[in-house]
């Protein structure tokens, strides 16, 4: 009896039920995702290897060696791709054919996972945003900074954001999950004198891999009208004239601020209070509205009211302003009889004591100045008189004065008569006469030096040229 050989079927032994593998996006086309094992009792024979996927698009992506049984990748599969799609993951059914029968169909699972890929930068190289001074928080970019970020993973991933602004990195802050950015600290263009200023960063975008991509970003500050004007002065005080005539100015006042733009430091003034009385100059001094009258008003009457300086902004600053009413200012004319009153002037209204018409009057009419100024000019009148009467001996008789103190000794000091010096020059018999004369007078006062003579010679000697004797 002959015997026949019965094949065996083959039997796929690595692929139980349920396997399921994973091979993630932008593996190799080289990659073995499952090499295929088989068992068969012949030992013989050879096998050919066939898969089958679900959905049918898997043979796209995925490839079967026939000969070996081994599966791998046809291309660099890119797991976003699938995922517009819809399709990550494949049903795969593989036989094996020992050239006369199959082998059961296994099945497994293949999926395609993702993987965080490196970002590709961001849509912009360059953003900027812009705020004033006083802004504390920028308006957001559109899109955000966050959402400008280009990441293969998309909505997968998270991007952290971060900004380096060198020097003022300090000044700003930026929301690490939006890219919004907020002003920390004061950022004073006045100090500096600028109009606006950029401010360059560098804003970072890291990934949940740690992947990176950067872009600029710049930070426009505009000034802004965030200072009030500030008056020169917190009081005001004006002495005015009772008699000056309406529309007179006076008092000038001033303000400062310490914004830059030209719109943003004018002001208006406002005067307040008064009862109408006064008024302003477009800048910036103070005029009374009307003649002040002695009927109605009196010296020392005083008016109160405020000061208001404005900016564009609403800005404010008030000062207090006093008016005064002191004593007219007069002005006398030659006439004896006739004495003029004038209407001070706009210079002499601040200070009415000093420096304006009439001044000289106000300064006599204080009692306190009268009692050191009338003694004053008497001394100073006795010692003009006195000084004439020395000037007076030493040149009428230079010998009798000598005896006061020597401060004329004879011809040894230049207290000699006028005539002398000018005679000097002249001929010798008017010489010889000079000194007749001089040796004369030596010789009255050595001898008769009585009181009584001694006057005679003072009070009625002449300036001529011969001597006159009295006893």
């Amino acid at each position: 009896m002959q015997t026949t050989d019965i094949n065996d079927i083959p039997v796929i032994s690595n692929i139980p039920t349920g396997l399921s593998l994973t091979i993630p996006e932008n593996s190799a086309v080289t990659t073995t995702i499952l090499d295929t094992a088989v068992t068969d009792g012949n030992a013989g024979d050879s096998h050919t290897f066939s898969a089958v996927f679900t959905p049918a698009e898997g043979a796209t992506y995925f490839r079967i060696i026939t000969g070996t049984g081994v599966i791998r990748p046809t291309q660099v599969i890119d797991y976003e791709e699938l995922l517009g799609k819809g399709i990550t993951s494949f049903t795969v059914a593989v036989t094996a054919n020992d050239g006369r029968e199959d082998s059961v169909t296994k099945f497994f699972t293949l999926a395609v996972t993702d993987v965080n890929e490196q970002q590709t930068g961001f849509s912009q190289a360059t953003y900027q945003i812009s705020g004033l001074e006083t802004t504390t928080t920028f308006a957001d970019l559109s899109p955000t900074l966050a959402k400008s970020v280009i990441d293969p993973d998309d909505t997968r991933d998270t991007q952290t954001l971060t900004m380096d602004c060198g020097a003022n990195t300090g000044l700003f802050s930026m929301d690490p999950s939006t890219g919004r950015v907020t002003k920390t600290a004061e950022y004073d263009l006045d100090a500096t004198q600028q109009t606006s200023d950029t401010v360059a960063c560098v804003v970072t975008a890291t990934d949940e891999a740690g992947h990176t991509v950067t872009a600029d970003l710049n930070i426009v500050i505009n000034e802004e009208n965030d200072n009030p004007p500030v008056l020169d002065k917190e009081t005001y005080t004006f002495f005015l004239p009772i008699n000056t005539g309406a529309g007179s100015q006076f008092g000038p006042f001033s303000s400062t601020d310490a914004d830059v733009l030209t719109d943003h430091t004018d002001t208006t003034y406002t005067l307040t209070g008064g009862s109408g009385l006064f008024g302003l100059t477009d800048c910036c001094s103070v005029f009374n509205n009307v003649n002040f009258s002695t009927t109605t008003h009196n010296v020392g009457d005083s008016f109160t009211m405020t000061l208001t300086a404005l900016n564009n902004n609403g800005l404010k600053d008030t000062a207090t302003v006093n008016v005064i009413l002191i004593d007219p200012i007069t002005t006398t004319t030659a006439s004896t009889t006739t004495t003029t009153t004038t209407t001070a002037s706009a210079s002499s209204l601040a200070f009415p004591n000093f420096g304006g018409s009439g001044s000289i009057s106000n300064f006599l009419d204080d009692p306190e100045n009268l009692g050191w100024f009338i003694p004053t000019m008497i001394l100073l009148a006795a010692m003009l008189a006195l000084l004439g009467y020395m000037i007076y001996r030493c040149i009428r008789n230079p010998g009798a004065f000598a005896k006061l103190g020597n401060l004329c000794k004879g011809r040894s000091l230049n207290c000699k008569w006028p005539e002398r010096s000018k005679m000097a020059t002249k001929t010798k018999k008017s010489k010889k006469i000079i000194r007749k004369r001089n040796k004369e007078n030596r010789v009255r006062q050595e001898d008769k030096n009585d009181g009584k003579y001694e006057w005679n010679i003072w009070s009625h000697s002449d300036f001529g040229n011969k001597a006159v004797e009295h006893r």
